[in-house]
């Protein structure tokens, strides 16, 4: 199951007004209405701004930036539909933006439409050969994809860009979890949770002491994550696992009814859990 917790750039280019430079009185009145609404949240008021602006002067160059503040609000709304296809009509008027290439390949990936997702990370990385966000998505996706060699080459150039960011040490993590280099993953997940506490590193880690059987530090991990997601269904996989590997075989039923009863079917809790009870 993917536990990758995405930076996704959900940029909104404010103060539209210092760059336009011909623009209808209303058209302006419009940008900066829906900019104050978009600083206090009101999604509403901004999109409807945002749609008059647009309708207002159709052709304008700049209603790149308005289509990308409409797709966000969308996005943020839970419209995806409607924000692939404004942050791709805004890609028609700029189409080497990489803020734009980079939101709608987050987009595309948290749609599964992993094909399409690359495909924008690819192009970004072809613009800016300094952008470890597009970079740091693509090998996730060769991750997922089990590419690994792909992967290691990209997570290469991340290492000489970027060799300390959290990004770049977080994809050799995931890079070496998925090669069975569980021990060297664990180091890395330490060192990113020793910075900040995120629950996905913490499932990570979790997942790699119980490869290595280090079944303590992967309880300790688990309860930590379920203090910070108490719902999260897969957690109680992971507890149930390791009640199997401590042969707890009450508890484990108990935490794989607590998975299936937070939304993960049966049939792959049963056989998450009892691959466990195999090795």
């Amino acid at each position: 199951m993917r536990q990758v917790t995405i930076k996704i750039v959900l940029l909104f280019v404010a103060m539209i007004s210092s760059v336009v430079t011909y623009a209808s009185e209303h058209y302006m009145e419009y940008v900066d209405s829906a900019d104050t609404y978009i600083n206090n949240k009101e999604w509403a008021k901004a999109e409807e701004f945002i749609l008059k602006a647009l309708h207002d002067e159709p052709a304008n160059y700049n209603n790149s930036l308005l289509l990308s503040n409409l797709a966000t609000i969308q996005r943020i709304e839970g419209r995806n539909d409607e924000a692939v296809n404004n942050y791709s009509l805004a890609l028609n008027i700029t189409p080497n933006s990489v803020t734009l290439l980079n939101n709608r390949g987050m987009l595309y990936y948290e749609l599964d439409s992993l094909a399409l997702a690359k495909r924008d990370f690819a192009r970004v990385m072809e613009l800016d050969k300094k952008d470890v966000d597009s970079r740091y998505m693509y090998s996730i996706i060769l991750i997922e994809e089990s590419d690994l060699k792909a992967a290691k080459d990209v997570i290469d150039d991340m290492k000489f860009i970027s060799p300390i960011s959290a990004e770049t040490v977080e994809v050799q993590a995931r890079w070496n979890q998925a090669s069975g280099k569980y021990k060297d993953a664990i180091k890395q997940y330490t060192l990113l949770l020793s910075k900040k506490e995120r629950v996905d590193w913490i499932i990570s880690r979790a997942e790699c002491h119980l490869a290595v059987r280090n079944l303590t530090p992967a309880g300790n991990d688990i309860n930590d994550a379920l203090k910070i997601e108490p719902e999260n269904a897969y957690l109680y996989l992971l507890k149930a696992k390791l009640n199997k590997f401590l042969y707890q075989n009450d508890e484990s039923l108990k935490n794989l009814e607590k998975a299936v009863s937070y939304g993960i079917s049966r049939e792959y809790a049963e056989a998450f859990v009892s691959e466990a009870a195999q090795n």
